[in-house]
């Protein structure tokens, strides 16, 4: 298409993606900025019962990163959070699970001051790069209409503009739902060529091998587990250093695809081949271990779809194979998917209790859902415990979002797809570990039926979305490195 049909300085003229135009406003870091003050108000209003600590937790937190992430690249702090995402919950190994709000803020508080720092330096013009929506990119639009969407049904649950509470469950809401979907505008941006995004991958995997190794080491040496007040007494298995099973199991599964994808690519020496195959064994081994099955059923689909994007006959093989092997292996993956194909479970019975629920919600107003606070402890179970998640993504967002909510919601993943396949036929070398990408983006589409990685799923939430971000970003494509 024509430059010449684009609103710019001098028509007709190309202009370069690192001075754009005054004309246009820079959208994308505005938008941005504008859901980070929204979350961290969020993570404000989640400590106002204790002042003074989320006084000092919001300034100190805030203020301190935010001149970090002024002074040193985005970028750097981006490695830094893939590194540390895990951890942010290890202290509660100290605490007997206890949780100090404080400290569980700061997750939430970091990553806003990594937008702002970014958002900040697009404003200051210290950084080049994207600053509006691209039309080739219209995974970015969709992402905006989804905020845009969600910041409305934060208005509308707050009808009364002077109740706290109304503002608890209107920020609190949004924050859940569009925190770490920012990534979607800052990685394509923070992630200049294939070597960074490779990086970032590494970084990835290398924080999975450490909470790998605490994994097993609470398996077989009995070391200390993460056990919230209610879970005290109760056997529990091995979530490392994340404290749920579900979000463990998403590092782990990933993990394994990233390193068969890394493994099979072409010109990798055999020992090297094989050495990757081995740690991705052993991450599969570990993902027995936490039984997830949601997440061992996401293992099997997500190396499926490698193996038929990639046309490889014995990863699609592997794919099919290794989660069984893991479950016929070791007994408690049996037990638990027992469990679960005859909802011989309490926790399964009661899933299938709050889903009946959200479909009586959704009943109710199926165009634009119950609204934020819909799961915020409304319903109980049988057993007596409190159900503040749909144990659902689609049906999490059908029932708080309404059908309006969840179509804008797949619109984005559709493009997500569509543009990862147009990266994928642009990478060149990069294919395979774009097409990890792919799968890893696509494959949770089906489970999301029975568990949710998309929304209030921390460390889950923020590694999907942050590979979704490195999927659509142009980092893999081959014309984007010198020399090539």
């Amino acid at each position: 298409m024509s430059e010449a049909h684009r609103p710019v300085a001098v028509p007709g003229e190309r202009r370069a993606p690192a001075t754009p135009s005054p004309s246009h406003p820079r959208i994308l870091p505005a938008v941005a900025l504008l859901a980070a003050a929204a979350t961290a108000a969020a993570t404000f209003v989640g400590l106002a019962e204790r002042p003074l600590e989320g006084a000092f937790a919001l300034v100190g937190i805030v203020g301190a990163a935010l001149v970090g992430f002024l002074l040193v690249r985005p970028s750097t702090g981006l490695l830094l959070y893939f590194l540390a995402a895990p951890f942010f919950y290890g202290y509660q190994l100290l605490t007997g699970g206890a949780t100090i709000r404080a400290l569980q803020a700061a997750k939430d508080l970091l990553w806003v001051a990594l937008v702002a720092g970014w958002a900040l330096r697009k404003f200051a013009g210290r950084e080049a790069g994207t600053t509006r929506f691209d039309r080739d990119q219209p995974h970015q639009l969709a992402a905006a209409l989804f905020l845009a969407y969600a910041a409305v049904q934060m208005l509308r649950v707050v009808a009364n503009p002077f109740s706290p509470r109304a503002w608890g469950i209107g920020l609190l809401g949004f924050r859940e739902y569009v925190e770490f979907l920012l990534a979607l505008f800052l990685v394509p941006d923070l992630v200049p060529d294939a070597r960074a995004a490779r990086r970032l991958l590494h970084a990835f995997l290398l924080t999975t091998g450490v909470c790998l190794a605490y994994g097993l080491g609470q398996t077989v040496f009995d070391w200390p587990i993460i056990r919230t007040e209610i879970e005290r007494g109760l056997p529990m298995p091995p979530t490392s250093f994340v404290g749920g099973k579900y979000q463990y199991g998403y590092m782990l599964q990933a993990s394994a695809v990233l390193l068969v994808a890394l493994a099979v690519e072409r010109g990798r020496r055999a020992r090297a081949r094989a050495g990757l195959l081995v740690l991705a064994a052993a991450m599969i081994a570990g993902l027995g271990f936490s039984t997830s099955r949601v997440s061992i059923v996401a293992l099997a689909i997500t190396l499926f779809l490698f193996g038929a994007f990639e046309r490889r006959v014995g990863a699609i093989l592997f794919g099919l194979l290794a989660p069984v092997a893991v479950v016929a292996a070791v007994p408690a993956a049996r037990e638990a998917f027992a469990n679960f194909l005859d909802y011989g479970a309490v926790a399964d019975q009661g899933r299938l209790w709050v889903w009946d629920a959200t479909l009586e919600a959704v009943a109710a107003n199926p165009l634009f859902g119950g609204g934020y606070g819909l799961f915020g402890g409304l319903w109980f179970l049988g057993v007596g415990v409190r159900s503040t998640t749909a144990h659902s993504g689609m049906l999490a967002i059908l029932g708080t979002l309404g059908i309006c909510g969840l179509l804008v919601f797949l619109v984005l993943l559709l493009f997500l797809v569509r543009e990862g396949r147009r990266q994928a036929a642009e990478a060149g070398e990069n294919r395979g570990l774009v097409h990890a990408l792919l799968a890893l983006t696509l494959g949770q589409v089906p489970v999301a039926f029975l568990h949710d990685v998309w929304i209030a799923s921390f460390p889950a939430t923020f590694y999907f979305w942050a590979f979704a971000g490195l999927l659509v970003s142009p980092a893999f494509r081959e014309e984007e490195r010198p020399g090539t």
